[in-house]
């Protein structure tokens, strides 16, 4: 299940438009949802729901995580339910009249309300509000704009469909921003519009962008982490629907270190998981959001850099650079719902040092899983067509220069996570 944007989509079809050619096909990236507002924007949302009840996802029983999986006296699960039908936006932080624009029917916000979700073939807008509202003592309404950063949008069932897929990001942008580029081959850059009906493709990715105000710009990066989504039997780790379990890279033959996993010289290509490109010196930001889920918290951490850990200023109305802020190298209690901002003054480190660098989520089994990925900085900022070899890159001899033969054997699991922090050593007679 996805959250697309209209102009995405063929009218006719209902499928993926595709803006090239039957022979040279360009369609709209697959990933989740990413819209961007400014401080103080007043944002409309109309949500259509094309999903066909008929669907055979919708005739699939689900069942709950442990403990609420238990078995009833005649045998059957004590809690299994089919996906709902309607569909919801909820965002965090935004102000909004919740008796039309929570994107959940919940309580008394239906009382005399029109429904807040949108059944198939039926649309729904909601109305929010880029900043915080109060009352003033004669009942008036007071506005303040704020630049929230990244935030999460929630599915109206968020038990059995955010699983699947359904879930989306918004990213309030600092309140002059003139515009934001995203990332792609031949298209006009914009992150809003595809085309609005025009010949003008989509971008490659609206993940990664470059955000112009009057007198800068900056790099952003949108991570929506998942930890419960349904990939495969072994696997429910991902950034943004993309996952590289670390087993892939091993595929064919037994090990017991796994240091090398990150390693192109082992596979000979990047991972499937968002790769981010930056020119080195670029002011950067991470947008970090975590999907409703029941996994174990992760600690996000970017290697190389550090920022801090509380960057707002302004009442915390804006971000930006606060000076009594501690600095940090990783992003603690990145669990379920939450959402973070990364602001990375120099891609590259105080050093600015071209090459890889890691973003990775712990405990290490989650990073194992797939939850991983490479953030690239570069003398021009540009995507490497080669694997990330470009220009020569040094071997790293603690790493086979090419895949082992096949075993025909299973890759072996670690004997604890620790196994993350090891390596083999270089020579034959190692120091204790």
């Amino acid at each position: 299940m996805l959250y697309v944007r209209t102009e995405d989509l063929d009218p006719v079809t209902g499928k993926f438009k595709n803006w090239g050619t039957a022979q040279a096909p360009k369609f709209a990236p697959v990933e989740p949802l990413i819209l961007r507002a400014n401080a103080g924007d007043c944002i409309e949302v109309n949500l259509a729901n094309k999903l066909d009840p008929s669907a055979i996802l919708f005739q699939q029983n689900f069942f709950m995580a442990p403990p609420l999986n238990g078995v009833l006296p005649n045998g059957q699960p004590a809690f299994q339910s089919k996906m709902s039908g309607s569909v919801g936006l909820r965002p965090q932080l935004l102000s909004y009249d919740a008796a039309t624009s929570t994107g959940a029917n919940v309580g008394w916000n239906r009382q005399g309300q029109p429904d807040q979700l949108a059944a198939f073939n039926k649309t729904v807008k909601y109305t929010w509000y880029a900043g915080k509202i109060s009352r003033g003592a004669g009942g008036t309404l007071n506005y303040t704009d704020a630049e929230f950063g990244s935030l999460n949008l929630f599915p109206s069932d968020l038990m059995y469909q955010q699983p699947n897929g359904l879930f989306a990001a918004l990213i309030i942008e600092p309140k002059a921003t003139t515009k934001w580029n995203c990332d792609g081959d031949g298209a006009t850059g914009d992150c809003g519009q595809s085309g609005g009906g025009t010949a003008t493709p989509p971008p490659t990715t609206r993940a990664a962008a470059t955000v112009t105000l009057p007198s800068s710009t900056f790099r952003e990066f949108a991570a929506m982490f998942s930890d419960n989504l349904y990939i495969s039997q072994s696997n429910s780790s991902a950034v943004n629907y993309r996952t590289e379990p670390f087993t892939f890279r091993y595929t064919g033959f037994t090990t017991t270190d796994f240091s090398c996993a990150l390693s192109n010289q082992l596979v000979g290509g990047d991972p499937q998981t968002p790769i981010f490109n930056a020119k080195v010196g670029d002011t950067v930001r991470f947008r970090l959001m975590h999907t409703f889920g029941a996994g174990t918290s992760q600690v996000f951490s970017l290697h190389g850099h550090a920022w801090q850990r509380n960057p707002y200023s302004n009442s915390s109305t804006q971000l930006g650079n606060n000076s009594l802020s501690q600095w940090l190298g990783s992003r603690d209690n990145h669990g379920s719902t939450d959402h973070a901002d990364i602001l990375v003054s120099k891609a590259g480190g105080e050093g600015r040092r071209t090459g890889d660098y890691l973003y990775s989520v712990f405990v290490p089994i989650q990073a194992r899983q797939g939850s991983w990925g490479i953030f690239r900085v570069s003398d021009d900022g540009a995507t490497s067509t080669n694997g990330g070899t470009d220009g020569g890159s040094p071997a790293n001899a603690a790493c086979p220069q090419t895949a082992p033969a096949s075993s025909g054997g299973t890759p072996a699991q670690p004997r604890d996570d620790l196994d993350r922090f090891t390596r083999r050593p270089l020579n034959i007679n190692p120091r204790p």
